[in-house]
């Protein structure tokens, strides 16, 4: 099941927030190796093994967009919220 998929059967706004959060995070973290998934190379890599960032690895922009379009989705129908948001230009509030 892909990350984004998890996001929208998710029906706690805690969770996608969280994974928004991971997501975001994603950057700043440090790469893997693809084939062993090591931060160090070992002797299954032999220098070989391509790097993966934890981006790459949940699916890069398309599912960390679904994500954030789902985040929404989910703060707009929460009554604890979504006043807070009454007056925001949605589309540019996904953007950033």
């Amino acid at each position: 099941m892909s990350f984004s998929q998890k996001i929208k059967d998710n029906k706690g706004i805690l969770i996608a927030l969280g994974g928004l959060a991971v997501a975001g995070a994603a950057f700043f973290l440090a790469k893997k190796h693809g084939c062993c998934g090591k931060k160090q190379q070992t002797s299954c890599c032999k220098g070989k093994c391509p790097v993966q960032s934890i981006y790459e690895r949940v699916g890069g922009k398309v599912n960390i967009d679904a994500a954030v379009v789902s985040f929404y989705d989910k703060v707009l129908k929460d009554d604890r919220v979504k006043r807070f948001f009454k007056n925001t230009d949605m589309k540019h509030q996904v953007k950033q």
